[in-house]
């Protein structure tokens, strides 16, 4: 009820307004600033070029930079379209809890409102290698009234471990082909890690996966700390025939699937320990196949794949990346 309230019969003063601008301002500089996002928003500046989605990723301007109260407050009532809103109950639910709902966000009504969506069309490349200048920025917690004088050389260093950035994109139109390939790129990742624990090219290295979704049709693999682009490049072809080999193998095939299965249901289904994270995958599976089971769709999904399952999809997979995209600052 209070949530509620603090919607439906909020009033914006403009002090709260000049806060909630620069409270925002100041997260986009700090995203702007990260190499991570500079070479994020590279890849989907390649995808849909210049236009209103891409800008979404942009970590070369700034936001609300002439907004006034005015406009403010003109935009508020948006907000009040039922549409908008998704509730999601998770865990021990008492029987009155739909009425204080009914009674509270039932307020609400839908408007006949046409929301902007992603009507761009995407551009695939099949093989694109960007080299990009990465924005470093250098924060301290020391305040200005210790600094002292300023230093001599202001760029700490003259090595910089910047991340690097694949874009795989694979033609599929079966929906229940999306688990595996998050699997497949889970023991991906999970091998490059392994092999920079050995390897001392790639000490330090971290691997970040996003799967793809509605509007990015691209799975991503971002190597953040890499000392040597090379090494990525190479090991992750080894990752990719190492899994189809293994796969197709008498003797490692059951090792391998099975792996596939843990590294998919540890990651995904762990958030189920707690009724946060199950409220959050019921709303990830409305997000993005308007189905609020489809997180246990995808579970059944993995439990029944065989070691073809995997291999179907590999062979779709190519060794080079459709997108690359590296510092120009990486030692190679």
């Amino acid at each position: 009820k209070t949530v509620a309230s603090s919607i439906i019969y909020n009033k914006i003063i403009p002090s709260d307004a000049d806060r909630a601008v620069s409270s925002k301002q100041y997260k986009k500089r700090l995203e702007n600033g990260s190499s991570v996002n500079q070479l994020y928003f590279a890849a989907i500046n390649l995808l849909y070029k210049d236009c209103d989605f891409s800008n979404i990723f942009n970590t070369n301007i700034d936001v609300l930079q002439n907004i006034k109260y005015e406009d403010i407050a003109y935009k508020y009532p948006l907000y009040l379209d039922s549409s908008r809103y998704s509730l999601i109950l998770s865990g021990f639910i008492q029987n009155d809890f739909v009425d204080i709902f009914e009674d509270s966000f039932g307020l609400l009504k839908k408007l006949d409102l046409q929301l902007n969506t992603n009507s761009s069309e995407i551009q695939i490349p099949k093989n694109k290698s960007i080299n990009i200048s990465i924005n470093h920025t250098f924060l301290t917690d020391i305040p200005a009234e210790k600094a002292g004088a300023m230093p001599q050389i202001l760029i700490p260093t003259t090595t910089f471990l910047d991340p690097v950035l694949f874009g795989i994109y694979i033609d599929n139109n079966f929906e229940n082909s999306k688990p595996l390939i998050e699997a497949i790129f889970l023991y991906i990742k999970n091998e490059i890690e392994e092999s920079a624990k050995q390897n001392k090219r790639l000490s330090g290295v971290e691997v970040i996966y996003q799967s793809e979704n509605k509007n990015i049709p691209l799975s991503f693999l971002i190597f953040k700390n890499v000392p040597h682009t090379k090494e990525i490049d190479a090991t992750y072809k080894d990752a990719l025939n190492s899994l189809k080999a293994d796969l197709s193998s008498t003797e490692n095939t059951k090792t391998a699937l099975q792996t596939l299965k843990n590294l998919w249901i540890t990651s995904q289904l762990n958030k189920t320990k707690t009724v946060e994270g199950n409220a959050e995958l019921i709303f990830e599976s409305l997000e993005n196949a308007n189905n609020p089971l489809h997180y246990l769709d995808k579970y059944k999904t993995i439990e029944s794949s065989e070691a073809k399952d995997y291999l179907d999809i590999l062979e779709k997979i190519s060794t080079t990346p459709n997108i690359r995209i590296y510092s120009k600052d990486s030692t190679k």
